[in-house]
């Protein structure tokens, strides 16, 4: 935590003008929480992991000296780590590519060298490069789980600069090819306590829930459990509107539960400017980091939900829209009632101007905080817009929200397409390469949507017969030529899949070429014709991912 992100920068007519940056709130904000602003550098405030969640979004002012703003929206994506480090600060897990399998018997050496002795790491900031890298000790463990190998340390990692470093040929693929040279991207080491991510607070106001950076315990001394808890409890502070901080009451109960405190209040919340204070060093973490001061933003924010993010699904028939807070349907009655009532408050623009009232075999849903609307006709054009009245949704403290009209949905009218490495990148297939474990025999083509097959005439076995004598494959320099009959093609969601009855040849090049028509997406455009970047057989051995 407290790594550097990137830094901003802004520009301004007059010569000269210094800056200052904030995170706000407003649309985009759902991540803030996860960063903090020294200056003009941004900077993490958790230790992300791009399994939990790859892509943030955060909502930046700036502000000159004259008092002037801008705010702007900015998505920061989580790269993808080939190792990690657990919260002990002692297991790394390597990732790699493809499955892998313990070589070192293969290497002549004496004495003889196992896996353990073939893996070194440093913390040197210049080991990428060269450095020094220090051998694994007789009480340090290696494991290979399939495509990952296991480190676990006896003592703790230290430092900001710590990689491991794989020697060459010490991993093999299933086809026997070896690895060259492996170093990790660095690890990230943990040395700062935990940090309040998000508040939220239940519609009687009375429980508040606190949901910190990481699993947390007591800091706080005491002989006996109850003493801890007491003395965890005395850590607390609540502001109830203009009043002071006091001390929870008697009756008021603290309680942690992993990564959460809950606050549950004998008094509700009446007022709107509510916080509460967690004295420094009260909460730690498993490695005995302990936390800052922690102060609460107001618990009450006083506005309704407000649109944060709309997107359309890959038939064009059901808008999702999600908010900047949890939402709730504000109507009474039955679940039928309050169903049909969120639905006669939405209404439908084709044009972005002129709206009316869902059709009758529309649907509406509202199910944690995300609104569903589906529409039994697919939605066409450009400029499709809904709105919600005000009044409609509520969030988590009784706000209600004001009137909210969606940006304008474009519908997709496109076929599928490669799914491209980069935006400048448009006639390029991203093909996978061809898997060791599959021995050269598969190819993976990915596309930028689902797919279907593009021949429709209800027969599954013949629609994939006219499926793949519309693919073609080319070896060199030579011309396409069709599938032979060993070879079968699969479709899963995004994914064309070919699996050659006759592996592939090292040291060839193949391309692929899908005819127009071929693939179809879930709205029922057609591809056009699609020609595949050129494939090289793998014959590398295992690499980190």
């Amino acid at each position: 935590m407290d790594f550097e992100i990137g830094t901003f920068t802004a520009t301004d007519a007059d010569a000269g003008e210094t800056f200052n940056y904030s995170l706000v709130s407003g649309e985009g904000d759902t991540d803030n929480a996860n960063f903090m602003i020294e200056d003009d550098t941004l900077k993490a405030a958790i230790i992300f992991d791009y399994a939990e969640q790859p892509l943030h979004s955060i909502r930046v002012r700036v502000t000159d000296a004259g008092g002037a703003t801008f705010e702007q929206m900015f998505e920061i994506e989580v790269g993808q780590s080939n190792a990690t480090l657990d919260r002990t600060n002692k297991i790394v897990t390597i990732f790699f590519k493809d499955t892998i399998f313990d070589n070192s018997s293969a290497i002549v050496a004496t004495p003889k060298k196992t896996l353990r002795d073939l893996i070194t790491y440093t913390s040197d900031a210049n080991a990428e490069g060269g450095g020094t890298y220090n051998p694994l000790s007789e009480n340090d463990t290696v494991t290979i789980r399939k495509d990952r190998i296991i480190i676990t340390f006896a003592s703790q990692i230290s430092g900001n600069y710590n990689r491991i470093k794989i020697a060459a040929e010490a991993l093999k693929d299933r086809a026997g090819y070896k690895s060259a040279e492996q170093i990790t991207t660095p690890l990230v080491v943990d040395t700062t306590g935990p940090t309040l991510i998000k508040t939220t607070m239940d519609k009687k106001k009375r429980k508040i829930t606190l949901r910190m950076s990481e699993r947390i315990y007591a800091a706080t001394a005491g002989a006996k459990p109850a003493d801890i808890v007491a003395s965890f409890k005395a850590a607390f502070a609540i502001k109830r509107g203009s009043a002071a901080y006091a001390a929870l009451s008697a009756s008021d109960k603290v309680a942690i539960s992993g990564r959460f405190i809950e606050v549950k209040l004998a008094q509700a919340l009446t007022t709107d400017d509510n916080k509460i204070k967690i004295n420094a060093e009260a909460i730690k973490d498993l490695l005995d980091n302990k936390s800052v001061l922690i102060e609460t933003p107001e618990i009450e924010d006083g506005t309704g939900p407000v649109l944060n993010k709309v997107s359309l699904s890959a038939d064009n028939k059901t808008v999702t829209v999600v908010f900047d807070e949890e939402a709730f349907n504000t109507a009474p009655g039955s679940k039928a009632e309050k169903v049909a009532a969120l639905k006669n408050a939405i209404t439908f623009s084709a044009d972005g101007t002129t709206y009316s009232t869902l059709d009758a075999s529309d649907t509406v849903d509202l199910t944690r905080g995300v609104l569903n609307i589906k529409r039994s006709v697919a939605l066409s054009g450009t400029s499709n817009r809904f709105k919600i009245a005000a009044g409609a949704l509520r969030d988590l403290f009784l706000n209600q929200s004001v009137e909210l009209t969606t940006s304008a949905t474009a519908a997709d009218s496109t076929g599928p397409a490669c799914k491209t490495l980069d935006a400048d990148d448009s006639s390029i297939c991203t093909s996978f390469g061809l898997p060791s474990k599959k021995f050269n025999r598969q190819l993976v083509i990915t596309l930028n949507e689902n797919i279907r097959s593009g021949f429709s005439t209800g027969n599954k076995t013949a629609d994939t017969a006219s499926l793949k004598a519309a693919i073609t494959i080319k070896t060199d320099s030579g011309s396409f030529v069709a599938l032979v009959g060993a070879d079968q093609i699969k479709l899963t969601r995004n994914q064309l899949q070919i699996n050659f009855g006759t592996a592939l040849v090292k040291d060839k090049e193949y391309t692929i070429k899908i005819a127009a028509d071929a693939l179809s997406d879930l709205t029922g455009n057609k591809n056009s014709e699609i020609v595949t970047d050129v494939v090289e057989v793998d014959t590398a051995g295992p690499r980190l991912r």
